[in-house]
């Protein structure tokens, strides 16, 4: 931070307008990574106001995502959001592809953030398609892991595996993605919210039954002898924990919920 403090007086005193606002954006940078936000917004300003009268389209683009991601962080959810949109239009504008696309993921990232789960993984697609088209590795690096999240958020499992393969097709030495790619295919437990849609008692005596998941997911099979399923009565509320057997998905544990 010293050195770009540093930096930008000699910038002033030599009257280097687009060096100024280069520094101002990296110190912009170091700064949110601090914790200092407002500091950082202020940065982030200032550098978009001389990438603005310097006329620079492409750098005032890369500015205000800057500014989106540091607002968001603020829970300045709508001026994030409006960074972000100025910032799409200019790299449209410009037929900056991967640039649009880094818009894209970062704008998804803060409506995941914000609760929006649908709304980002429309925003998040979008920048995935874009940086698999253009064999971005980088690009698909940092996407694909919100994106993930945001598909489990929504229930959406055998999409985040897809997604996932896609990905390491395009960067198939990227650590994190194969980390992730593991964890996805591995038989862990998955917590998931329904209601009971059904309790049967077999010709054989035991009682089995169906949970219908909130996330519209493919119904949840339970059995009595694995589970307790005592007080299981159809409609009632359940935290359900599911493994996938060979015929989908079945409880492994169950809880009722208010």
């Amino acid at each position: 931070m010293d050195a770009f403090q540093r930096s930008s007086a000699l910038l002033v005193e030599l009257g280097d307008d687009r060096g100024q606002a280069m520094v101002l954006n990296s110190l912009g940078g170091v700064l949110q990574r601090q914790g200092r936000f407002d500091e950082a917004v202020d940065a982030f300003q200032r550098s978009s106001a001389i990438e603005e009268q310097l006329g620079n389209l492409r750098g005032l683009a890369m500015v205000l995502n800057s500014l989106g991601g540091v607002l968001q962080r603020q829970g300045r959810f709508d001026e994030a959001v409006d960074a972000f949109q100025r910032s799409y239009a200019l790299l449209v504008e410009l037929g900056d592809d991967r640039g649009q696309a880094m818009v894209h993921t970062a704008l998804g990232k803060a409506l995941l953030s914000h609760g929006d789960i649908k709304e980002s993984v429309v925003e998040l697609l979008m920048g995935f398609e874009i940086d698999e088209g253009l064999n971005n590795r980088r690009g698909i690096g940092i996407v694909t892991p919100v994106l993930i999240e945001a598909l489990l958020k929504l229930g959406c499992n055998d999409e985040a595996v897809t997604y996932c393969q896609r990905a390491l097709a395009v960067a198939p030495r990227n650590k994190r993605l194969l980390q992730l790619c593991e964890e996805l295919s591995s038989p862990k437990s998955v917590l998931k919210y329904g209601s009971v849609k059904c309790v049967i008692q077999s010709s054989k005596g035991y009682l089995f039954g169906f949970i219908l998941p909130d996330d519209k997911s493919p119904d949840i099979y339970f059995r009595e002898g694995y589970i307790d399923v005592s007080e299981l009565v159809e409609g009632i509320r359940v935290e359900v924990k599911i493994e996938h057997g060979p015929k989908g998905p079945r409880a492994k544990s169950i809880k009722i919920v208010a």
